[in-house]
């Protein structure tokens, strides 16, 4: 398995940038259940209801 190196960072923005995003990822799936609206998601290059696991259709693609 490939591991990738370890980097040190010294920015402090750079260090919390990571939890900020998991924070914010977490808010924004627990708004989606409350209001019963999609939390798309990127999985392997498709864009997936994290809610639903539907993947996104396209409008153009379904009219074909």
């Amino acid at each position: 398995m490939n591991k990738m190196p370890e980097r040190k960072v010294s920015d402090p923005d750079l260090l919390g940038s990571l939890p900020a995003l998991k924070r914010s990822a977490a808010h924004a799936h627990e708004r989606a259940q409350l209001t019963q609206t999609p939390c798309w998601v990127m999985r392997q290059g498709v864009l997936v209801d994290a809610r639903t696991g539907q993947s996104y259709r396209s409008p153009l693609a379904v009219k074909r």
